[in-house]
């Protein structure tokens, strides 16, 4: 213990990550206080195997453990952590190979392997089943991956991992109380979504909502009868639905060049689903049998099925599946997930939707199709890190669901060409998802809000690029679902954003003074009213970003184009030229043509 207190992660492994290297040499911390247990809740994508396998170095290195049991969630998750170990070369030290053995539960000389890579689901059964020679010291650490299902006795890893008398490492992404709970709320270390985005080690997303209504929480009616969302697949078939969201994903992606995940309600809804993107995308794939495939434990194969999928240049780019991509799939050139199945739990729907936070080489951004009001139904709190404080949850992490007393509300059979659409959405400030104009307002609304704050912070810059950075930092701690990647998609320029607040820019007073009088001369002149003045003063801010004068043309450029564009800043004004010529001339002194 005393050798394990004095190393530190460059001592074992200079190739870390900046967050890995923390979350080492706190855990190292804990363990060398005596904590028995400890959990670290970072983000899918965010390398905690790696800092797994470095801790397990670590401890064999150093005496602190002989043999070490690591237990995942599913075969194709075990096979790529055993390989983990066995390549594993950290910079700086020598091969975990050259010194140490890693390999399955069932190999004939298990007993000689310092690392053990198992199912929790095997372990238990042989725990169970007697089929074992282990005592409860058989190992001295035990690595629990997706630690959040360790709550559940019949799931395997709490029955499982209790009978050992071992240190407890715990590794999730989604965690909720009872996990905290189960490992004495010693948390190592937190590393969320957005810590993850912020330094580029997971992708950003770009969510598109398909309200269909025919999914929703409150069911629907159809010939006579009511449904609920779980029914779909099972009891009745919707096709229409499949056929419009086909064709969101034709107007929003590149189907052919680019890998979709679905997500259906059940194996028969799978099927309909497969079946009819078959039928629809007929003309687009040369062999659209082999290009979209279902993948469930009914399935010939489906780990092959997997397994193919992974590659993007070769079939099958459309996978459907119910539960068996949900968690422990490392899938990183996905590009799209659609998902059509309502979820009640917090942590499945962040396992689900972190499937596509990997990044993978040129792959900047992935996307989510939302056809059940999943963002809305859990409050529009971003994805992938959630903490689920909820109790009464099963052991497949939903919330049961409670029949009503009396008949829900329901909606009547839709048509369903009136109710799809399709947009994209952003999360604002008040955990609600909203569209880009709506978005774009309530950035400027948190600057203006801020204008003394920001001010002050930027007054010693000498920069542009240095005032944005301190900028930055001022909305990150104003605004915590900041993400420089969302403002961009929504601005398409952040200098267009930020120069509204750059206070230390040569001239920017005197222009701000200028701006300020011929918007007040501008609104007298042409007795403007209410939203003529907002329009007035969105022009204002825009000509002191431009230093220069406005014209209609900038209507067709962000932000004005999001807040008014032409045809409405035109209804709002009808004399919009005349209104733009007075301001430009008691700005600038000049008309613009």
């Amino acid at each position: 213990m005393e050798e394990l207190e004095h190393t530190k992660s460059e001592d074992i492994d200079k190739g870390l990550w900046n967050n890995q290297s923390e979350g080492f040499d706190r855990g190292v911390e804990l363990v060398t206080e005596g904590k028995n247990k400890i959990l670290y809740t970072m983000a899918t994508g965010s390398g905690k195997t790696r800092l797994a396998i470095a801790l397990s170095y670590a401890f064999l290195e150093t005496g602190l453990a002989d043999r070490i049991l690591f237990a995942v969630d599913t075969d194709q998750l075990r096979t790529e952590t055993r390989k983990g170990y066995k390549n594993y070369e950290p910079v700086g030290s020598e091969p975990f190979s050259k010194n140490y053995l890693a390999g399955n539960l069932d190999e004939d000389e298990e007993h000689k392997q310092n690392v053990v890579v198992t199912t929790t689901q095997k372990l238990s059964r042989r725990l169970h089943e007697g089929e074992h020679n282990f005592s409860v010291g058989e190992f001295d650490v035990l690595i629990a991956d997706e630690a959040h299902r360790g709550v559940f006795n019949k799931d395997g890893h709490g029955i499982a991992l209790d009978y050992f008398d071992a240190l407890e490492i715990g590794l999730t992404a989604t965690p909720h109380e009872k996990t905290l709970e189960r490992y004495n709320h010693n948390e190592a270390y937190s590393y969320d979504y957005n810590d993850a985005l912020n330094h580029h080690h997971v992708v950003p997303f770009k969510s598109y909502s398909v309200d269909t209504q025919i999914m929703t929480e409150k069911g629907f009616r159809h010939n006579g009868e009511w449904y609920s969302p779980k029914q779909i697949g099972e009891d009745i078939i919707i096709r229409d639905s499949q056929e419009k969201v086909a064709e969101k994903l034709l107007e929003n992606t590149k189907v052919k060049d680019e890998l979709t995940l679905f997500f259906a309600q059940n194996t028969t809804h799978a099927r309909v689903i497969v079946d009819d993107l078959r039928e629809i995308y007929g003309d687009l794939f040369d062999n659209p049998y082999e290009e979209i495939k279902r993948v469930t434990g009914d399935d010939f194969q489906p780990h092959v099925t997997l397994s193919e999928f992974k590659q993007p240049y070769r079939p099958p780019h459309i996978i459907v599946t119910v539960d068996m991509v949900t968690t422990g799939v490392d899938i990183r050139p996905l590009n799209n997930i659609v998902l059509m199945r309502p979820v009640k739990s917090k942590v499945l729907f962040n396992q689900m939707m972190g499937r596509g936070t990997r990044t993978h080489e040129t792959k900047d951004h992935f996307k989510i199709f939302d056809c059940v009001k999943a963002f809305a139904f859990h409050d529009g709190i971003p994805p992938f890190a959630t903490k689920d404080v909820e109790y009464n949850i099963t052991e497949s992490g939903e919330t049961p669901i409670t029949e009503p007393e009396d008949e829900p509300e329901i909606v009547d059979e839709p048509d369903v060409d009136e109710v799809i659409r399709n947009c994209r959405v952003y999360p604002s400030k008040n955990n609600e998802w909203v569209e880009r104009d709506e978005f774009a307002r309530e950035i400027q609304s948190v600057i203006r809000n801020n204008d003394e704050v920001i001010s002050k912070g930027v007054e010693n810059c000498t920069s542009i690029k240095e005032a944005d950075t301190e900028i930055e930092s001022i909305l990150i701690d104003e605004w915590k679902h900041y993400q420089k990647e969302t403002i961009l998609d929504a601005f398409d320029d952040l200098d267009t954003l930020y120069l509204l607040c750059v206070r230390t820019v040569e001239g920017y007073e005197e222009l701000r003074s200028k701006a300020r009088c011929a918007k007040e001369k501008t609104i007298s002149e042409h007795n403007l009213t209410g939203e003529q003045i907002k329009l007035v003063q969105d022009v204002s801010d825009r000509a002191v970003t431009e230093r220069g004068g406005i014209s209609q043309n900038n209507f067709y450029q962000p932000p004005l184009s999001y807040e008014w564009g032409v045809d409405a800043a035109e209804r709002l004004i009808e004399n919009l030229d005349d209104v733009l010529n007075t301001f430009n001339r008691n700005f600038l002194y000049i008309e613009t043509e």
